[in-house]
């Protein structure tokens, strides 16, 4: 099952739960870089993925990507509650 077909109508799959990374070398100024992500499946409501970083060199990084579908409408929600209380 993709994630695509388990989001309903008026839910969204773009909310990033938690993200862990590590790094493992220095990439210099104007260096480039690529990013690898592997789907490793779910874990309950989570979609679980796999994050690795490369430069010309090689590895620079890895770590391991959390999301969630959540309703459009429940994010929107607790984001006008924000602005609401929003302090200058």
């Amino acid at each position: 099952m993709t994630a695509k077909a388990t989001i309903a109508v008026g839910q969204s799959a773009d909310v990033s739960s938690i993200v862990q990374r590590s790094d493992t070398a220095a990439t210099p100024v104007g260096g480039e870089v690529r990013a690898v992500a592997t789907y490793l499946g779910e874990e309950g409501k989570l979609f679980r993925f796999k994050v690795e970083a490369f430069d010309e060199a090689g590895s620079i990084g890895e770590g391991e990507h959390l999301r969630a579908i959540i309703a459009t409408e429940r994010l929107l929600a607790g984001a006008a509650k924000r602005k609401a209380v929003r302090r200058p």
